[in-house]
């Protein structure tokens, strides 16, 4: 009985791939890939069926343990990096959708929770942390908001959205304790919460 190497199972895999038979394609793959472990394209390979499948977990976990191997080739590498990015930033849509949903459905716990997720998912949407905080705000917790605007102007370029954050903080943190010290905003100078406040004011 012949003996079934790793190019004969990629070549079964590629026949799969044609037939859009993508969840065996990707079994295969990896199969070829358990028997010749060099062979790190093959894990690329697996990840991209299981993604034009439609099976995205399986996919980004895939795509993940491609990248996690040293020596991997730098093309492929570049394509899961996209691919992974692609995933990732479905799924935080879905999340901000879900957000959205629990903010209106007066479930500020879960809302905010769901917005920190998003933003995990998709660094570069740093308005998901501002989504976060301003649902924060709304908890029993709220105190646990001042972190998330922190967090928020930390990253946040100049601008609109910027100042309405920087002045939200002071307003909260005003609440919190008007005669507390804290370290200044970003920008201001100011060491208390009230001078801050007036800071902020004063620069709209």
């Amino acid at each position: 009985m012949a003996t079934v190497g790793p190019a004969d199972l990629a070549s079964q895999a590629e026949r799969a791939v044609e037939k859009a038979d993508y969840d065996l394609a990707a079994t295969l793959y990896l199969q070829a890939w358990q028997l010749g472990k060099s062979q790190t394209s093959l894990v690329y390979q697996a990840a991209r069926a299981l993604h034009l499948g439609g099976q995205h977990d399986r996919a980004e976990a895939q795509y993940t343990r491609f990248l996690a191997h040293p020596g991997r080739d730098e093309v492929l590498t570049a394509r899961a990096t996209q691919h992974l990015a692609e995933i990732r930033s479905v799924r935080a849509a879905d999340k901000a959708l879900l957000a959205e949903h629990l903010g209106r459905s007066a479930r500020p716990v879960e809302a905010a929770a769901t917005w920190r997720a998003a933003w995990q998912l998709a660094p570069q949407r740093i308005g998901y942390l501002l989504r976060a905080a301003r649902a924060q705000r709304q908890c029993p917790e709220f105190a646990r908001a001042i972190w998330d605007y922190v967090d928020f102007l930390s990253k946040s370029p100049v601008g609109a959205e910027r100042s309405e954050a920087e002045a939200e903080l002071a307003e909260l943190r005003l609440q919190l304790d008007p005669l507390r010290s804290y370290p200044a905003l970003p920008g201001a100078p100011s060491a208390t919460v009230r001078e801050d406040l007036r800071e902020i004011r004063a620069r709209k």
